[in-house]
């Protein structure tokens, strides 16, 4: 272990921290919130919401930023700046929801680290000696102090896309990812969280809002046990309407499946949320993606790789987001993991309006492209392998 940043000397909400240290009334404004919009949310029950809210957290304009941005996350990797380390590949460090000393550590011999998020939207250790005046300054019927997790998972490699990775390091990224995942998820049952919905996401390229450009996944997981988003309460309904049956198991996406490999399939969704929208998922029902093991991860990675280069092929732009579907811990209901790919593109007013996308390509039109571009390409380096081919 490296040097250590002495808790006295951590900045506000610097790795989630409030303490007696850094805190001041006068940093009240400051403070993460969770606000749920009166006109767009509603109650489920009692303490529980669901629909649209936001995080609004002043410290995350703190974050590095310019315009050619420098590889903080290589930096941390060789013990050049402070973290904090909660696995380094599958490997446990450092507990999410204990009060951890950040260290300068080099990270020899591994392929991916998972550390929290130094400039988070969340509050994720609150000093009992000062949490009574900081509720009372954040608070109301719609309001909570932000309360969370936010890691970030990257490889030691640099790599600025999944096909720079190859599968092997993108497998490596997600390993890590979801083994902080499930550390986190433990620590906060322990605590005696029982709601914990989990938010894991990559954004790729500046224009998708990466602030370094390493590749690097982000999961956020909301502890402040009051509900979950519009999109999550809409999806989690239409699994409770099957009544026993699955989509995602039953549906065959005649004439769209892009690639399919081992354990996932990805085809072109029927209702793209974006133009060139590639939907995956795992081919056995799982709810929760704590659950994939590694024959699962290591389908995952080649598929993402695969898929990323189809797109690159057809040029779409390289900034993309990749996000992740998951039920939310301790909510009993029916569920499948998936996950959305989704280009970055500028929406119009209709698509700002309401959750709709007016889309220029035919669905099917678009998976014969992508599967010819693919099929016609050289098979990457040991690190992938070629795809199989797929009939139209």
């Amino acid at each position: 272990m490296g040097r250590v940043l002495e808790l006295g000397r951590v900045p506000f909400m610097h790795w989630g921290i409030v303490s007696r240290y850094n805190w001041s009334i006068k940093l009240a404004p400051l403070l993460p919130r969770k606000r749920w919009d009166p006109l767009a949310s509603y109650a489920v029950r009692p303490g529980l919401r669901a629909g649209y809210y936001s995080y609004i957290s002043p410290v995350r304009g703190s974050r590095p930023s310019s315009s050619k941005p420098r590889d903080i996350l290589g930096s941390l990797s060789r013990g050049e700046d402070y973290a904090v380390f909660v696995t380094l590949d599958t490997h446990r460090v450092s507990d999410p929801l204990d009060l951890s000393e950040p260290v300068m550590m080099e990270c020899r011999g591994y392929e991916a680290i998972t550390i929290i998020n130094r400039f988070p939207a969340m509050v994720r250790c609150l000093d009992p000696e000062v949490e009574e005046e900081v509720l009372r300054a954040v608070e109301d019927e719609y309001t909570k102090l932000a309360r969370g997790v936010a890691l970030i998972s990257f490889p030691t490699s640099y790599a600025e896309s999944f096909v720079d990775a190859g599968w092997r390091n993108t497998r490596a990224i997600l390993r890590s990812m979801i083994e902080a995942l499930r550390y986190t998820v433990e620590s906060a049952v322990r605590d005696g969280y029982q709601l914990i919905p989990i938010y894991p996401f990559f954004n790729v390229g500046r224009m998708a809002g990466a602030s370094q450009p390493r590749l690097h996944a982000q999961a956020y997981v909301d502890l402040n046990q009051d509900g979950y988003g519009a999109i999550m309460d809409a999806t989690l309904k239409t699994f409770a309407s099957m009544k026993g049956g699955c989509h995602l198991c039953e549906s065959e996406h005649e004439g769209r499946v892009l690639v399919e490999e081992g354990r996932w399939i990805a085809w072109l969704s029927l209702s793209p949320r974006r133009n060139l929208h590639v939907r995956m998922a795992l081919k056995r029902h799982l709810p929760d993606i704590t659950g994939l093991d590694e024959r699962d991860l290591e389908s995952l990675a080649r598929v993402l790789v695969d898929t990323w280069r189809a797109l690159d092929a057809v040029g779409v732009a390289p900034d993309r987001h990749v996000v992740f579907y998951t039920r939310p811990h301790g909510l009993d209901a029916e569920f499948h993991v998936f996950i959305d790919i989704l280009p970055f593109e500028m929406l119009g007013g209709i698509e700002v309006l309401d959750s709709c996308r007016v889309a220029r390509y035919e669905p099917r039109q678009v998976a014969r492209k992508l599967r010819e571009a693919l099929q016609s390409l050289e098979p990457l380096n040991s690190n992938s392998y070629r795809l199989r081919r797929l009939g139209a």
